[in-house]
């Protein structure tokens, strides 16, 4: 009985390890299960608050150094764990920050956002408060992920 408990919590430790290379949380939680009630069954097994305080340190122990060895491997591969493919030509949107303060035209009506035209170069933008009308004159005042914040410029 005894290494047959001890062969449950071994397998939980290794689940538990897998857990950090597999997504989803199944594997680490059916290993988290098992390491629990492996420890509960050997618990109840020894007598004495001594030796079940000994058997706690004893499991901590091994559950900290098998997280450390994971977290380990997984600093020291560098990479290797995961895909860059799947993020290859991806580029954050983000708005030119010397725009702000230059003015240009409203290329297209913008109700809440169109395009507007400035220095030659059309962009995407939103309005400020209100609608601006395709040829009015704005200024950009801010930007919002990909798209500048304009306000009408009154003539």
């Amino acid at each position: 009985m005894l290494t047959s408990v001890i062969i449950v919590a071994v397998i939980a430790l290794i689940m538990i390890y897998i857990e950090f290379f597999v997504p989803g949380g199944v594997v680490g939680g059916i290993g988290g299960l098992g390491y629990i009630g492996s420890f509960i069954v050997l618990a109840f097994m020894v007598k004495g608050s001594v030796w079940i305080g000994l058997l706690a340190i004893v499991y901590i122990a091994a559950l900290m150094a098998t997280i450390y060895c994971a977290l380990h491997f997984v600093k020291r591969s560098k990479g290797d764990l995961f895909l860059d493919s799947d993020q290859e030509g991806f580029t954050a949107s983000s708005v030119d920050r010397e725009l702000i303060g230059k003015y240009g035209v409203a290329f297209s009506n913008l109700s809440l956002s169109g395009r507007v035209t400035i220095e030659g170069k059309n962009y995407q933008a939103i309005s400020q408060s209100r609608f601006i009308g395709k040829g009015e004159d704005v200024e950009v005042i801010d930007g919002r992920g990909a798209y500048l914040v304009v306000k009408e410029v009154k003539k």
